[in-house]
């Protein structure tokens, strides 16, 4: 870095010039600084670069800072280049993946959970018990009369009513089927089908546990 001082005023004898080199000024920043640093040409050429610079193939975990000093009209004159290694950040930034995928699982696995807890609410009991109201009718008609309790989401609501409804018309249904089928329809009276029927339940139940009769 060269500057030219007229001198000899006020009547002009020569200049002064003075010459200096910033980079033994500059290289005394890396103590102060903490991390190693270059200083380079604007060709790239090095000037100055500390002992403990890393070579080229163990960059990858470096991180590098550039500066570029110019002169007054803007041209570039050295290129002043700290580093910093960044392994300890990157490990702790991998660990901080690894918790945030580890809440999003968890998060998830929550969001599962509450949603299979409301699906069962919802729907799967109360279809399960219409599943076992159907059951209990099969096995015998008098359940047809039993209400089944209405509860889940809208359409499990619904198909519940409507299930109470049938089962109700299928009750009144069979129990008039019955009476017709049993009854006398002059007299209202046990008729003989009744009568054969009541006779055979009669002596079955005797027979499993002999008693004559």
């Amino acid at each position: 870095y060269a500057v030219l001082v007229p001198i000899g005023a006020p009547w002009f004898s020569g200049y002064l010039q003075v010459v200096m080199d910033p980079t033994d000024l500059l290289s005394t920043l890396e103590p102060n600084l903490g991390s190693p640093l270059s200083l380079t040409t604007p060709g790239n050429q090095p000037l100055y670069r500390s002992a403990a610079w890393p070579p080229t193939n163990a960059m990858d975990n470096i991180l590098v800072a550039s500066y570029q000093i110019k002169t007054a009209s803007g041209h570039p004159v050295l290129t002043l280049s700290v580093l910093r290694d960044v392994t300890a950040l990157q490990t702790k930034l991998l660990h901080t993946r690894y918790q945030v995928i580890g809440i999003a699982i968890l998060i998830t696995l929550l969001g599962a959970a509450l949603a299979l807890v409301t699906l069962q609410i919802t729907a799967l009991r109360p279809l399960n018990a219409l599943t076992q109201q159907v059951r209990r009718v099969q096995k015998n008609k008098a359940h047809l009369a039993e209400p089944v309790q209405a509860s889940g989401i809208a359409e499990i609501h619904q198909l519940a009513t409507e299930f109470n409804r049938m089962g109700a018309e299928l009750h009144l249904l069979y129990h008039t089927l019955e009476h017709m089928a049993f009854t006398d329809p002059l007299t209202h009276l046990p008729n003989r089908v009744r009568f054969h029927d009541s006779l055979e339940e009669f002596t079955r139940f005797n027979s499993h546990t002999h008693r004559p009769f």
